[in-house]
This record gives structure tokens, C-alpha cells and sequence, in this order.
């Protein structure tokens, strides 16, 4: 099992889905919602900012991420992402759940590191699957 997953999502349904989901599917051990870009990198400053011996210094080990939010959507938080964190070891498996069916959001994901790029709405299925898939990497 997925010790820890931060979820990136602005739409309030879609944030309960995935709650619901996780925990029926013994996805993750934790779950933490945030509703956009901004407040994920927040998230992070503050696991940095934690002492070392910290037990809420897990850091997510797998980051669910939505496109298209206000105030910092998913692009722009790719951006920053990498460019402040993945330099830290900071090695999350991230995957972008979008509605977007364009072939170049998927490309550009691919410049990212994205491990899966997913179309919503996430299944059962395709949950399972992906759990599959992340806990062979």
C-alpha cells in the first residue's frame, strides 16, 4: 500500500470521489486535499520546514493532479515543482486525472515526468491498476 497521496483538486465532488475511493480500494494509508497548485507547494514548504524526526515528515508518494484549477493550476505547478523540489530526492510518482482529451496535454505532461496520465473520471479499474503499476516501480 501507498503510505501517503496528495491530491490536487478544485472541485469539491471530485475531492470526496477520490477520498471515497482510496479508502475502499486501500489505495493509500493517507490521503491530503488540497485545491490547487499553490496550496500543494505550500504543502510541501511546510513538510520542509518540519524537523527531521518529524513523523509528519512523509512526504507523498504519490501526487494525484488535476489540470485546470484557478489560482495555480496543474501546468504551473509542474513547473514549480520541478524546479524547486526534484532536486530535494523528493520523488513522488505523479498523475495528472484530467477531463482534457488533447494528445498534446498528454505530450506535454510526458516533458514532466508524469507517471500516468488518466482521463476522469478514475474508476475502480483503472484505480487498481495504477496501484499495480506504482507499487512495481
Amino acid at each position: 500500500m501507498i503510505n501517503k497521496i496528495l491530491c490536487i483538486e478544485d472541485n469539491n465532488i471530485m475531492q470526496n470521489i477520490y477520498r471515497r475511493m482510496i479508502d475502499i480500494s486501500d489505495f493509500a494509508e493517507e490521503i491530503i486535499i488540497v485545491n490547487n497548485g499553490e496550496e500543494a507547494l505550500d504543502y510541501y514548504r511546510n513538510l520542509l520546514n518540519l524537523p527531521e524526526n518529524d513523523n509528519r515528515h512523509r512526504f507523498p508518494d504519490v501526487i494525484f493532479l488535476d489540470l485546470n484549477m484557478p489560482v495555480m493550476n496543474g501546468w504551473k505547478f509542474l513547473e514549480e515543482f520541478q524546479a524547486l523540489y526534484l532536486h530535494k530526492e523528493l520523488k513522488p510518482s505523479i498523475v495528472v486525472i484530467s477531463s482534457s482529451v488533447d494528445s498534446e496535454d498528454r505530450k506535454r505532461a510526458n516533458k514532466y515526468s508524469v507517471a500516468a496520465f488518466l482521463s476522469k473520471p478514475l474508476t475502480f479499474e483503472i484505480l487498481n491498476e495504477l496501484k499495480s503499476r506504482l507499487n512495481h516501480r
